[in-house]
């Protein structure tokens, strides 16, 4: 109930919380073999849900049709300020230390999973959700003070919280 309950105070329509909650669920059953791992069930249950409540209104907002997304074309100056904030945002990821950032890269650039990142680099899942963790808030810091640029993070995928 707690994870249906959340997501239907962010996504506001019960039947998508709904189906959020089973997606939830079902995630959690095909990856149940790795759950032992958890120091906390809880924690874990409330990332996932909340990872795909975000994913859920990123779809609402963001749009995927390219006859929409030739009606939101950018003017160059527009262009100039994705570059621009683009580069800002490259210049603190090259600033997390090189195993932090490999695994951050992975993570979030090739769409790897934990569990393909801790086999290719000879980890534990855990210790790679710790290495994301730690990137995560340090880029969140850094972040702070430049609401551009958490818009530019969140409209190139990546989860903020």
């Amino acid at each position: 109930m707690p994870v249906f309950m959340h997501t239907l105070s962010i996504i506001k329509s019960p039947e998508r919380a709904e189906e959020i909650t089973q997606d939830v669920f079902l995630k959690i059953w095909h990856y149940r073999e790795g759950l032992d791992q958890l120091t906390s069930f809880e924690n874990y249950l409330f990332i996932v849900t909340r990872n795909y409540t975000v994913s859920e209104l990123r779809k609402k907002f963001i749009p995927t049709d390219p006859e929409v997304d030739q009606a939101y074309s950018w003017t160059p100056e527009k262009q100039l300020q994705f570059k621009e904030l683009s580069s800002r945002l490259h210049e603190i990821i090259n600033r997390l230390p090189p195993r932090r950032k490999q695994v951050f890269v992975m993570s979030r650039f090739e769409n790897k999973t934990h569990q393909q990142i801790a086999d290719e680099l000879e980890i534990s899942s855990g210790t790679v959700n710790q290495q994301l963790m730690a990137a995560l808030s340090f880029i969140r810091a850094e972040l702070a003070g430049f609401p551009e640029l958490c818009l530019l993070w969140i409209s190139l995928g990546f989860i903020f919280f």
